[in-house]
Parts: structure tokens; C-alpha cells; sequence
């Protein structure tokens, strides 16, 4: 039997003898294993960076609605920030209309009346009756 090599072109136009085709078949899939190894590596940690990457994101919303809650708790009562400054501003002028209260306090009246559509917050001033509405319904 007569051995008849065959020879192939190279990227840079050389021409080289070829290897038998067997060797050239494993070449292949041996570079086909090696690959999908690599995308079942990446898989693995494309998986794993976003599962930490939805705790970061859920831990950041815990962490917000935690300090909602704090600075609501900080303020005594249930209102909003707009609604705390209302009242302050209301008290400020009134301690410089009056003078500050004495230790107990007592000169503010704050309520809250529950409707069955919202509820209704206001502070009245015992010094001079002054009322104002903190919240209102909408």
C-alpha cells in the first residue's frame, strides 16, 4: 500500500504536512472538553455572583425600610419627616412667643383622630390655644 501524505496551508501560506486525522480528531476534542469545562466554570461563578448580588440588593432594602422605621421610632409617634418639621416649626414659634416650657412640659397637645378614611394630626399650643393640622386627609 502506497502511504499518500496530504499537506495543508498554515494562516501564514506556508504548506505543511498534516498530521493523520485521528490525531487531528483528538486535538479537536480535546479542545472541546477543555472549553466546556471553562463554561461549566463560568456558569458556576456567574451563578454565584448573582445570587450575592440579589442579597445585596435585598440587603440594602432591609437596611433602608430598617432606618424608615428607626426614624419613625425616634419621633415618639408614627408621622413622616414633612410632618415632624410642621410641628417643630410650630413649636419653635410658640416657645419664643411664650417662653420654654418647664420640665414636665405640658404646653403641647398633640392628637390623632382615626377615621375610616386616614387620620387627622394636630397640636395645640395651652398657652395661647393655637391649633395647627399636621395631617390631613387626602
Amino acid at each position: 500500500m502506497i502511504d499518500v501524505k496530504e499537506y495543508i496551508p498554515t494562516e501564514d501560506n506556508r504548506i505543511i504536512e498534516a498530521p493523520p486525522v485521528e490525531d487531528m480528531c483528538e486535538a479537536i476534542l480535546a479542545k472541546y472538553n477543555r472549553m466546556m469545562k471553562k463554561c461549566e466554570e463560568l456558569w458556576v461563578k456567574n451563578e454565584h455572583l448573582r445570587s450575592e448580588a440579589y442579597k445585596d440588593e435585598e440587603l440594602k432594602k432591609w437596611r433602608d425600610n430598617y432606618l424608615k422605621l428607626a426614624s419613625d421610632v425616634e419621633r415618639g409617634f408614627p408621622i413622616t419627616k414633612e410632618e415632624y418639621d410642621k410641628i417643630c416649626a410650630f413649636v419653635h414659634k410658640h416657645n419664643e412667643m411664650h417662653g420654654k416650657p418647664g420640665t414636665v412640659g405640658g404646653r403641647y397637645t398633640y392628637s390623632f383622630l382615626p377615621t375610616s378614611i386616614g387620620t387627622i394630626g394636630t397640636v395645640k399650643c395651652s398657652s395661647c390655644n393655637k391649633t395647627i393640622t399636621f395631617r390631613e386627609l387626602d
